[in-house]
C-alpha cells in the first residue's frame, strides 16, 4: 500500500493515552506528569514505567512503534536539551510520521523554552512550561485525553457492589458521565435495573 493512502486513516486501539517524549535533563519535570497522569488513570507511555518491557528490544524499533502507532497523544516536551538529544529526535520523527499520516491532533507540545524543533511548525498550538506545574499540565492532559473509558465503568462497578457514592468522585466527573452516574445511583436506590 503507497505511503499516501494511509493518509487520514486513525489509528484505533491505542496501548496508551499518551506518550511522553523529552529530554534527560527534562526528567524530574517529566517524572511528575507522568505520576500524576498514573494517579489519574491515564494509560501513560514513559521509559522508567516500561523497563522491564523494554528489557531486551531493539529501542530503535520498538520506540518509533510507540511513538507513531501506540498512543493516542504524544507530548513533546520541548527544550535546548530536546533539540539534541538523538533518542528524542528519533521519538519525534515518528510521531511527526503519524501526525502527517493522520492530518489530526496527535503531537502536543510543551515548551520550557522557544527553541525550534525541526519539523514542528510555528503554527502548532502549544503549551508553555515556565509558570505551569506538572499537576497543571497533567489536568490539562487529562481534560484532553478525556476520562479513561475503563475507570469509569471500573467506578461504577464499585459504586454497584458497594451501593453508595463518594460526592468527591461524583464532583470530578464530566457532567455526561455525572448525569449516568446519577441513573446509576437511583437505579440503585430504586432497586430496578436500568
Amino acid at each position: 500500500m503507497p505511503a499516501m493512502a494511509l493518509k487520514g486513516k486513525k489509528i484505533q486501539n491505542q496501548q496508551y493515552d499518551v506518550c511522553l517524549s523529552f529530554a534527560g535533563e527534562d526528567r524530574s519535570y517529566v517524572s511528575k506528569v507522568a505520576s500524576h497522569l498514573q494517579s489519574r488513570g491515564i494509560r501513560t507511555f514513559y521509559d522508567e514505567y516500561e523497563q522491564v518491557a523494554l528489557w531486551g528490544k531493539d529501542l530503535y524499533e520498538h520506540l518509533a512503534d510507540v511513538y507513531r502507532n501506540a498512543a493516542k497523544y504524544c507530548v513533546l516536551f520541548i527544550s535546548k536539551h530536546y533539540a539534541k538529544k538523538l533518542w528524542a529526535n528519533h521519538e519525534r520523527k515518528a510521531a511527526q510520521t503519524r501526525a502527517f499520516s493522520e492530518n489530526d491532533a496527535y503531537i502536543l507540545p510543551a515548551r520550557f523554552d522557544k527553541t525550534p524543533i525541526p519539523g514542528l511548525l510555528p503554527t502548532v498550538g502549544y503549551i508553555e512550561l515556565q509558570h505551569l506545574s506538572p499537576q497543571q499540565l497533567s489536568d490539562l492532559i487529562v481534560k484532553k485525553v478525556g476520562i479513561p473509558a475503563q475507570s469509569y465503568y471500573l467506578l461504577i462497578a464499585f459504586l454497584h457492589v458497594s451501593r453508595r457514592i463518594l460526592p468527591e468522585v461524583e464532583d470530578t466527573l464530566p457532567n455526561k458521565r455525572r448525569s449516568s452516574l446519577t441513573r446509576s445511583r437511583e437505579c440503585l436506590t430504586l432497586k430496578r435495573s436500568c
